[in-house]
């Protein structure tokens, strides 16, 4: 016997953003994607730090990368206006930061947003 189990859920959802800081020639690109069941949402996000720009075969922008942070998540709306989470999330530095690779970091956050 099989059972099939649904929630009330919408298709998923996400953006992609591409910061450039034109002072200090840094930027970051992030990725977020995620989706919603009822009062439930789990997703996870990823982002490059950019510590430069430059030009590939002599025609191609490319940015250089020095750091990928990584979160998943999941969110639970009490009421129209606040929401708790839990974020894991990682911070890794890649060779060309500069920095040592003990430097990465991880975490677990608790979140609480009120909307007004």
């Amino acid at each position: 016997m099989i059972t099939l189990f649904t929630l009330n859920c919408s298709a998923i959802e996400g953006h992609f953003l591409v910061r450039y800081n034109t002072l200090e020639q840094t930027g970051i690109g992030k990725l977020k994607v995620y989706e919603d069941f009822d009062r439930w949402q789990v997703g996870g996000r990823f982002q490059a730090e950019l510590g430069g720009f430059g030009i590939r075969a002599g025609l191609i922008p490319t940015g250089k990368p020095i750091s990928q942070t990584y979160e998943g998540f999941v969110n639970y709306r009490i009421t129209e206006q606040i929401t708790v989470g839990l974020v894991s999330w990682c911070k890794h530095y890649l060779a060309q930061s500069g920095n040592s690779p003990t430097k990465d970091k991880t975490g677990l956050d608790i979140k609480l947003k009120y909307e007004f």
